[in-house]
């Protein structure tokens, strides 16, 4: 993980300006477009503040009046009671585009111990490509918490939020767990 994977979960719409940068709280760097966040927690140590990525490095930026960052902490959902999956994000996510169009959404359904199928945007997953993780879910409509395999959410150096989508598993893409 790095800057600029966590500057990729930034919104690209400028109406929503607020969201179009990361932001330092003070604990950590968090992106976010609405629909998915990213929590790094090695991230750098000055003022909290928005940020510019820039050439890799994370600089801060000028208080603009009137932007406020959302309050981030508050949609962080709970992992206590949820199902853990294990899965390596396909290569092939990597390669879609958040355009916010509903035409170009990528259903992907994920089994969760044969309890209910649980289904996302891939184009959300894309900065993760790749990447093995644990995926935390409690219900078909919940938010996953996503964080590197093997690597306890609450010490883990990164953590991604994703939102859920209503979707009939017929018109998923299966992303097999455990691979």
């Amino acid at each position: 993980m790095d800057l600029q994977t966590v500057n990729k979960f930034s919104s690209p719409d400028e109406t929503r300006w607020n969201l179009t940068q990361p932001y330092y709280s003070g604990k950590a760097l968090v992106a976010t477009d609405g629909h998915r966040m990213m929590i790094w927690r090695e991230s750098p140590t000055f003022p909290a503040g928005y940020v510019a990525i820039v050439k890799k490095q994370a600089l801060p930026v000028p208080e603009e009046k009137g932007r406020v960052f959302p309050p981030w902490e508050q949609v962080v959902p709970s992992i206590e009671g949820a199902e853990k999956i294990t899965v390596t994000i396909p290569r092939w996510v990597g390669r879609l585009k958040v355009t916010g169009k509903q035409e170009d959404r990528v259903p992907s359904m994920f089994d969760v111990a044969a309890k209910y199928h649980a289904a996302f945007d891939a184009c959300l997953l894309a900065p993760l490509a790749e990447e093995r993780v644990d995926m935390y879910l409690t219900g078909v409509l919940e938010a996953a918490v996503i964080v590197p395999a093997g690597v306890h959410p609450h010490e883990a150096p990164w953590m991604a939020v994703v939102m859920s989508m209503r979707e009939d598993a017929q018109n998923c893409v299966k992303i097999p767990a455990g691979r």
